[in-house]
């Protein structure tokens, strides 16, 4: 299942080839994933207008929303020591992967250290 944080839909707006071809993906029926952290992250930093909701209401239509729960706390702390992620990445992935995500997209390099060895991590340039 794909997973998207809120860095890669600035590569998406963009026209981003590898973003674009993530979001067929999704247009073409394949399931998604956004954390609610990368919601939060996406309404917080845009200007509270029309544009900014009308995106926060299209993504999660189209992207299953993943909360952060208790039952992640134990991987999130151990993603963290193990990786040097910040509390909300280390809390965002470890959400992620607990709802199934198979495949991360983001332009966020530090995310890189998990590839591979936690989840298969596209870091977008």
């Amino acid at each position: 299942m794909l997973a998207f944080d809120d860095t890669y839909f600035i590569a998406l707006k963009e026209g981003n080839q590898t973003a674009l071809k993530a979001w067929e993906r999704i247009g073409s029926g394949e399931a998604g994933l956004i954390s609610i952290i990368s919601l939060y992250k996406l309404l917080r930093a845009g200007s509270p207008d029309d544009k900014v909701k009308k995106l926060y209401n299209t993504l999660i239509k189209l992207l299953r929303p993943v909360a952060v729960n208790l039952d992640v706390l134990d991987e999130a702390v151990e993603l963290s020591r193990s990786f040097n992620l910040s509390v909300a990445d280390a809390l965002e992935v470890a959400s992620l992967i607990d709802a199934g995500a198979t495949e991360f997209y983001t332009c966020n390099k530090v995310f890189g250290k998990i590839h591979q060895k936690i989840l298969k991590t596209t870091i977008i340039k």
